[in-house]
Order: structure tokens, then sequence, then C-alpha cells
């Protein structure tokens, strides 16, 4: 795959919110007393022979952000890094994959970051998403 385009939107995480201290108190919270957060949203694309994490890394660093999520993504991609559940390595796929899904949070130094792919066949894949490099 020769032509790559990965939107990703990052939510700054500025302060969190929380209804009340416990699980059994915060089921009756009434969510009109939701506070709007301060989030600030980015759109960003990598291009063509791009590292996923190590980009988006140095632009929540640039940008000063303390803690981000990703909250969207659309793109395709001719690798794929992914960790399942249970297991210690990566498994590397080489393919025509869709993103289905891309989230997780990350800082400068550490990422938690899953990734859902289809194939062309719509087998899908998911789990933690290792380094990945954007195809060229």
């Amino acid at each position: 795959m020769k032509k790559f385009l990965f939107g990703f939107v990052l939510c700054l995480v500025m302060a969190g919110v929380c209804f009340a201290d416990s699980p059994d108190v915060a089921v009756k919270a009434d969510i009109s007393d939701a506070v709007a957060s301060n989030a600030r949203f980015y759109t960003i694309r990598l291009l063509p022979g791009a590292d996923v994490v190590k980009e988006l890394r140095a632009f929540v660093e640039k940008k000063g952000i303390q803690a981000a999520a990703i909250v969207s993504a659309v793109g395709s991609l001719s690798e794929a890094n992914i960790r399942f559940a249970d297991r210690s390595e990566g498994t590397l796929m080489k393919g025509k994959y869709e993103v289905i899904c891309f989230s997780g949070t990350l800082d400068a130094e550490k990422h938690h970051l899953h990734l859902s792919i289809a194939d062309e066949d719509g087998r899908m894949w998911g789990g933690h998403m290792m380094n990945i490099v954007v195809p060229v």
C-alpha cells in the first residue's frame, strides 16, 4: 500500500470530572450536574513513513500536553503490530487493513494504545498497539 492517510483526534485530558466517590452513588447521580471539561481537540495527519507512536509523542511534547487521549482515528495500514490479550509479544501483520478503532492515552514518555483493524474480507483483529511505521 503506497498511499496512507491516518487521522487522529487528540482529546487533552485537562481535569477529570467525577459525579461521586463510589459506583453506587454515581449510578444515582443527576447528569444535569455534569461539568463541562476544558478539553482541546487537535486533528493530525501522519504522512507515509511516519512512526505512529513517535509522531504522536513528539506532537504531545511540542504542544506541552501532559496527558492526551485518542478519541477517534480514520485510515488504513499495510502493516500492524498488535499484542493480543494475555500475550507478551506483538504479532506483526502485513496486508491491507482498515482502521476500525484506535483509542488510548499517551504523554511524551509512555502510551497505552489499542487498535482494531479489518482486512479485505472483513476479518478483524484488535489488541494493544505496538509501534507502527506508516507505510511509504
